[in-house]
């Protein structure tokens, strides 16, 4: 078994001396259409949204630096949007930087070798997601009468969309401003 989805990269491609090739061929389109998840319908935890994260939370990933960081926020403000599966990720090319930095990165005797271009992806692919459960919701509310705010309320609730019914995590008015 994969200990990870990032794994997949080591799967023999029918070509002599060929896997599958994460990056250069394309083959991340696969990654969401699979798992290796046990049992496959149970939702993994815990996972970051490479869309909603910030530069810092990105930062603690294993193998994400600044500029690493910058470059995935970058990708989801552009015009191409928002991250729709996770091995888009691999569509940044600073991703595959540990296959070109002249170092034997997995420490195997072989420097910058085809495998070690997906190693960050593999390092972080049981990390994130593209997708969210959970929200944080604000909303206000005001009663106007005659141009003038009567009365209003703020709330802030947390809700799990990833039960059924959603289920409310969290629930607080919050003060007038």
């Amino acid at each position: 078994p994969f200990a990870n989805i990032g794994e997949v990269g080591f799967i023999h491609a029918g070509k002599q001396w060929r896997t599958i090739k994460l990056i250069q061929g394309g083959d991340w389109k696969i990654l969401d259409k699979i798992t290796v998840a046990e049992p496959p319908q149970v939702p993994v935890r815990g996972r970051i949204n490479i869309n909603t994260a910030t530069k810092k939370v990105l930062e603690a990933l294993p193998g994400i630096d600044s500029s690493l960081a910058k470059a995935i926020i970058n990708y989801g403000d552009s015009k191409k949007g928002p991250f729709n599966e996770m091995g888009e990720i691999l569509e940044i090319l600073l991703m595959e930087k540990l296959g070109f930095n002249g170092k034997d990165d997995d420490e195997d005797g072989y420097v910058d070798e085809e495998d070690e271009t997906e190693a960050i992806f593999r390092s972080l692919s049981n990390l994130i997601t593209t997708r969210s459960n959970c929200f944080t919701i604000v909303s206000k509310g005001e009663v106007v009468r005659s141009e003038e705010v009567v009365a209003e309320k703020k709330l802030k609730v947390v809700v799990d969309r990833g039960t059924s019914p959603l289920k409310i995590k969290y629930y607080r008015e919050l003060p007038e401003d």
